[in-house]
């Protein structure tokens, strides 16, 4: 039988990557007071392996070395390697001193996906591709909702095309503050209609009609007003731009994460999520002002659900003020305002690059 030996730290995927690549039968996980939340969601993740668990102190050099040295007497019959990816730099030296004077195999996992072994002395490219769901599993929780590109209709992209241009006015302004005066939520209202001057806007479900200075644009759906005064024809408009992104394994808008201890709560939404099967990159977008508190979700939610291989981009229709720049700077969050979406996907591009570097 395979055992492998794997160090729990503060970033579960490298031992997530080690499991799905190397497929060990057995498995013994090293952790510390620090890290033994995540014991439950690896478990979780993989039912057919046998796991044992071992509890050290993260700077204990020769503790650590005992505790590896006990496993691999227990079992000396069986053929072992060592995931030393994750943990102290203290229990990485310890777990590969102790490999290295057994002659046994043992490998790392850097940031760009590949697995470096010791013994050969070479890399090999992780082949695995995780979706989204395992991607929010890791994290620790395991309740989401979310729309897929194929949700919506061309129409829906065509219309939020057109709302992109009519957003600029002062009518679309004037009309979005009397709907968020009166309605609490624009997906589940049915009826609502506004006249200032010659211009006006109705909506009678699944109908919606807007005439600005002889601009008109009409839509029949029935998430017209959602789409038009929740923000999601900025959402839309962006989607249809990145859809073509050729690093895409799955792209999902509108995510909403629930609470680990009540799945009816919402916790955080995401307005798109695109995921290469190896990385995360979490895109916020913004069709009006960014404000510190937009700034302050999208830190979170790359810290909660990302981790170090993931990236978070604010993209938004216009500039934001100087300061919002600087803060996206500081937190290491990418910024996107160009007016040609079409260079879009290059950003992308170049993010992908930095996670993998």
């Amino acid at each position: 039988m395979t055992h492998q030996i794997t160090i729990l730290g503060g970033q579960i995927s490298p031992v997530f990557w080690g499991l799905i690549e190397k497929n060990p039968e057995i498995v013994h996980l090293i952790y510390t007071q620090e890290s033994r939340h995540h014991l439950t969601i690896i478990k979780n993740l993989f039912p057919r392996i046998t796991f044992y668990s071992k509890q050290v102190k993260p700077y204990n050099f020769e503790e650590i070395k005992i505790s590896i040295e006990e496993i691999l007497i227990e079992f000396e019959k069986n053929v072992f390697e060592l995931n030393l990816t994750g943990g102290t730099k203290v229990m990485a030296l310890a777990c590969h001193d102790i490999f290295k004077d057994y002659f046994l195999k043992s490998f790392y996992i850097d940031q760009s996906h590949r697995i470096y072994d010791f013994g050969s002395r070479s890399y090999s490219q992780i082949k695995s591709k995780i979706d989204l769901k395992t991607f929010i599993a890791l994290s620790g929780h395991s309740n989401y909702s979310s729309n897929n590109i194929g949700d919506f209709t061309i129409d829906e992209y065509n219309f939020s095309n057109k709302i992109s241009i009519f957003s600029s006015s002062t009518f679309f302004k004037e009309a979005g503050k009397a709907v968020r005066s009166k309605i609490k939520n624009c997906n589940e209202c049915n009826n609502f209609d506004f006249t200032k001057g010659t211009s006006q806007f109705y909506w009678k479900n699944p109908t919606f009609a807007i005439d600005d200075n002889n601009n008109q644009l009409t839509l029949r759906s029935n998430k017209a007003f959602e789409i038009t005064f929740c923000g999601l024809w900025w959402e839309l408009v962006i989607a249809n731009s990145v859809r073509s992104w050729n690093k895409i394994y799955e792209l999902q808008l509108n995510v909403e994460l629930f609470s680990k201890q009540d799945n009816s709560n919402s916790k955080n939404e995401i307005d798109i999520v695109v995921n290469t099967g190896k990385n995360l990159i979490f895109i916020e977008c913004k069709s009006g002002n960014v404000i510190q508190s937009d700034i302050n979700k999208i830190r979170a939610v790359k810290r909660l659900y990302g981790g170090v291989t993931s990236k978070s981009i604010l993209v938004c229709k216009y500039k934001p003020r100087p300061g919002i720049i600087e803060k996206c700077k500081d937190l290491g969050i990418a910024l996107f305002f160009d007016k040609n979406l079409s260079k879009l996907n290059g950003k992308l591009d170049r993010l992908l690059h930095e996670m993998e570097l």
